[in-house]
């Protein structure tokens, strides 16, 4: 539990009283001169502005937002039932995080041999597993064992799907070798996006197709083991960030 005070003075404040083992809270909201991001990683005890505005605003709340390696994140925002979380006068509020989000997810070997596909791809899940958890996310990816398709008669028309790197026309053919719908789904595959103009035939090494549970995972991301975290974060909605963040 991170308590979380809020004092409206010149603006309300955020202070952190951290009884984790591990730090991290971040805040967003309003003062006069606009938003407010603001978040830290390095302080069991820190107090920032969180902004002048103290009602709930439509488009930008002021909010808490706190998370740890082995919770999953929680935040406080004003809502249409406590409109009035943040007051003129002293805020106490407490935030409760939760146990570690797990997301189940299946590889499928298309591509093999399978020994060294899954060993490509196991390396990549303990990296995106690191990652994760050094970033205080949360998350925790659990891999089931990979199924080995290398040898199905789907393979033939999956190809040209696959080099096209057209997610409409590999979802029909991936899900045809098999998809658990519980679960993320990993193919591993090889030529991704090899016949697609705008790779200039050189192919890419992963893509997550969206309002799907598919990402599509080249042989060669062996040479670039954090393909399959990036990936993993498209499938939790998470965009590319601004070259300035």
């Amino acid at each position: 539990m991170l308590p979380i005070f809020l004092r409206a003075l010149s603006g309300d404040q955020v202070t952190l009283t951290n009884r984790l083992t591990q730090n991290g809270f971040a805040v967003s909201g309003l003062n006069a001169t606009g938003s407010l991001r603001w978040k830290s990683f390095i302080a069991t005890s820190v107090t920032t502005n969180l902004g002048d505005n103290v009602t709930a605003d439509p488009v930008l709340p002021n909010e808490v937002i706190a998370f740890g390696r082995y919770q999953a994140p929680a935040w406080i925002t004003p809502t249409p039932q406590k409109p009035d979380l943040w007051t003129g006068g002293f805020d106490n509020v407490t935030v409760t995080l939760g146990s570690e989000l797990s997301v189940p997810v299946q590889p499928w070997i298309i591509s093999g041999p399978y020994d060294q596909s899954n060993e490509m791809l196991s390396v990549a899940a303990a990296r995106a597993n690191l990652i994760y958890g050094v970033e205080n996310t949360g998350v925790w990816f659990s891999f089931a064992e990979a199924k080995d398709r290398t040898t199905s008669s789907e393979i033939g028309s999956l190809r040209s799907a696959v080099k096209t790197e057209s997610c409409d026309a590999m979802r029909f053919e991936l899900s045809a070798i098999g998809n658990d719908i519980r679960m993320l789904n990993v193919y591993v595959v090889d030529g991704l996006g090899t016949g697609n103009p705008q790779s200039s035939g050189g192919g890419v090494i992963g893509v997550f197709c969206p309002n799907t549970n598919i990402i599509v995972l080249d042989r060669k991301a062996d040479c670039c083991p954090t393909v399959l975290a990036h990936e993993l974060g498209h499938a939790l909605a998470l965009w590319h960030a601004p070259p300035q963040m």
